[in-house]
């Protein structure tokens, strides 16, 4: 009786240590569209992004408000000036873009914010 006591207590001790040794995967987040913050590149990121948003008014020849972003020089001059960021933040003091949409991604918007602060590059 006194070895059928022992040999469970050792099995038992056994599956304690085993169990220890398991470990829990991390979990991590799905990574993100907005994951890529850095160097972000006008042609890939940015362009895409007034494409989709903005040019119907700003695009393909058209210039509503006198601003056309149809190129990178063109983008790069609004950016420069703030009024890229001013509209797209709804910033007070900026009239708001894009009109009559909901306010673009906090995603879209770093992007964005992100390309200027490197310099606005034609890359």
């Amino acid at each position: 009786m006194k070895n059928f006591v022992l040999g469970v207590m050792t099995i038992s001790l056994g599956l304690v240590f085993l169990q220890s040794c398991t470990y829990d995967r991390e979990v991590t987040a799905p990574i993100s569209a907005c994951a890529d913050t850095i160097n972000v590149s006008f042609t890939a990121r940015v362009r895409p992004i007034l494409e989709s948003n903005c040019f119907s008014c700003h695009g393909n020849g058209e210039s509503d408000g006198n601003i056309s972003l149809d190129t990178h020089d063109k983008v790069k001059q609004v950016a420069v000036s703030g009024r890229l960021l001013g509209a797209i933040s709804h910033t007070q003091g900026f009239a708001a873009m894009p009109v009559g949409a909901a306010k673009l991604s906090n995603c879209n918007i770093t992007a964005i914010s992100t390309w200027i602060s490197e310099g606005s590059k034609n890359n």
